[in-house]
């Protein structure tokens, strides 16, 4: 599931209304396994994941970082583990 309707990308935490539309998802009681994306880019945001699905989708950070690493992978993948430690 997405955290937003809008446009990808960071957010510093999830709102009362993404909180409620989770979970409003987990009442579902869906057959599969839920993940959340669209706005993981720290510690914060990716706990309230954990806590609201099964996983989280991490998109937009990792690019940004593996821009920033001019293409090496192993660099950004540090960076991404660095950032949601935080």
């Amino acid at each position: 599931m997405v955290s937003s309707a809008a446009i990808t990308g960071a957010q510093k935490e999830f709102n009362a209304a993404k909180q409620a539309y989770f979970n409003h998802v987990q009442s579902m009681h869906l057959q599969h396994p839920t993940m959340i994306g669209f706005g993981i880019s720290n510690k914060q945001t990716l706990e309230s994941a954990y806590d609201n699905a099964n996983g989280a989708i991490i998109g937009s950070k990792f690019v940004q970082l593996l821009d920033e690493a001019q293409g090496v992978a192993q660099v950004a993948i540090s960076k991404l583990f660095e950032a949601l430690q935080q």
